[in-house]
């Protein structure tokens, strides 16, 4: 599922009304941004000269501006933008001098207000009153690591009551070697939120009152760890003997722990939980690499809040979900297209949902193995869908005159940019390859995942009669070009 013109023509305007700029790299051109808008847009474009220092990028529909200076090259959506940065840079507009920190990637900082800080007042952190706020992101051995820090100005008085009132996590106990945890205290949302993830309603109602802050962790079995009130007690008890085999009640600290199963080794005091009001931690393994997912809201010493998370192995993650979203067909797509001209089986059509088995009996279909039985034994005979032959031939015909169009236009499209003209069980199996050469050379490849082999070769023998060479290799048939520059004699 790629971006929809109307998609980016509303991403546009809304650019254009914030009070917004960005900064990019002097070194590079507005040649080469024009040019990777371009090809990310699919349109052309058109440079014009405002003066020295500005220019004008017209991209399809869409207008940039951008302003050079010694030491940055501005981007803006609209006039007014631009504006404002010439009027920064010539001392109109006053401005705020910015340090950003040494090793981040991505630095936001808001000054004189904290829209999340007001947003989170909502969720229950509504003790003092956010003046600023700073968000840091950086990117270090495939690990995304951010930190978000909320200012706030709080009396005396709301300090009082915050330590009267506010428990932490760094009290609580939880499972060694575990793959979740997940904790919460009272006065946020969240704690309800767990509770009644985790059990039933009755004993969510029970605990409700009676619980200020717990963690939840483990690994093959559920270990709970909580801040209880002692009154509730013998309330909690009866309530837990139904879900767990073992209960402790230490009455000193006023701390429950309780586990299912066998005896667990546990821990306490883990650093990165002081002053924690909220933890969320998860671990799983996803295409053979561990993915470790962090996240950490802690009441800071001036009583303002600090939001750190972490990502390890990020661009795995980031890969399968984009890989994911952008393999998912619209229901757009499917209104626009009628599946039933090379979808055949009924009880597919009838479903609300797309299934990897359905998928591949879509094509187990498409080139099924008759057997049968002669008086001298059994042999197997293979029969070919012809009209599902000739489609891929031609759709593959059609992508590469519509790839090799873009690039003698100087434009490399990308491949969502196919995703209306063609069904979406022939681009499930496509992989193309475009690319210009610094003599102008252009070179394309196209690789197209097979069922099985006869099929290639029944493909490979309707391209010929279009004075298409290709071949197979490792499971998927390959067609090469490459288009020369045409010199004037």
């Amino acid at each position: 599922m790629g971006i929809k013109e109307d998609d980016e023509e509303m991403l546009f305007k809304a650019l254009s009304k914030l009070p917004l700029s960005i900064i990019i790299d002097p070194k590079f051109s507005e040649e080469l941004l024009a040019k990777s808008l371009a090809q990310i847009l699919d349109s052309a474009y058109v440079i014009t000269n405002i003066s020295k220092t500005e220019k004008k990028i017209q991209i399809g529909k869409f207008t940039l501006y951008t302003l050079r200076s010694k030491d940055t090259l501005y981007i803006t959506f609209s006039e007014i933008q631009k504006r404002m940065i010439a009027d920064m840079q010539n001392g109109k507009l006053k401005t705020v001098d910015v340090q950003i920190p040494e090793g981040v990637d991505i630095y936001y900082k808001n000054f004189g207000t904290s829209p999340i800080g007001n947003l989170l007042y909502l969720f229950g952190d509504f003790y003092g009153r956010p003046t600023s706020e700073e968000l840091k992101v950086s990117f270090n051995d495939d690990r995304l690591y951010f930190e978000l820090s909320i200012t706030k100005n709080v009396s005396e008085y709301e300090k009082n009551l915050l330590k009267e009132s506010e428990f932490y996590l760094s009290e609580l106990n939880y499972a060694e070697n575990s793959k979740m945890m997940v904790g919460a205290t009272k006065g946020l949302p969240l704690l309800s939120l767990i509770l009644n993830q985790e059990f039933p309603d009755e004993f969510t109602k029970l605990l409700s009152e009676g619980i200020d802050s717990i963690l939840i962790s483990g690994n093959s079995g559920l270990f709970i760890s909580a801040k209880y009130r002692v009154e509730y007690e013998k309330v909690i008890e009866s309530a837990l003997r139904e879900y767990f085999q073992s209960i402790e009640f230490d009455r000193n600290n006023s701390i429950l722990n309780a586990w299912q199963g066998d005896e667990i080794k546990t821990k306490t005091k883990r650093a990165e939980l002081e002053n924690s009001l909220m933890y969320l931690y998860m671990s799983e393994q996803e295409d053979m690499e561990f993915v470790g997912i962090k996240l950490n809201a802690q009441r800071s010493s001036e009583s303002g809040l600090i939001i750190t998370g972490s990502v390890s192995n990020f661009k795995t993650y980031l890969e399968k979900i984009l890989f994911d979203f952008l393999n998912e067909p619209t229901e757009e797509y499917y209104d626009e297209y009628e599946f039933e001209d090379w979808r055949e089986d009924e009880e597919w059509e009838e479903s609300e949902e797309y299934t990897e088995e359905e998928y591949e009996e879509e094509y187990t279909e498409e080139c099924t193995t008759e057997e049968t039985e002669e008086d001298e034994g059994t042999y197997e005979e293979e029969v070919f869908d012809e009209d599902y032959i000739y489609s891929v031939a031609e759709n593959l015909v059609n992508v590469a005159n519509y790839v090799i169009d873009k690039l003698n236009n100087g434009l490399i499209p990308t491949h969502w940019a196919l995703q209306y003209d063609f069904p979406y069980s022939f681009l499930n199996r496509l992989e193309f390859f475009p690319a210009i050469g610094k003599d102008g050379t252009k070179y394309l490849t196209i690789a197209f995942e097979l069922p099985n082999e006869k099929i290639g070769e029944a493909i490979i023998s309707v391209l010929e009669k279009y004075d298409i060479s290709a071949w197979a290799a490792y499971g998927k048939l390959i067609i090469n070009y490459v288009i020369q520059v045409q010199i004037p004699q």
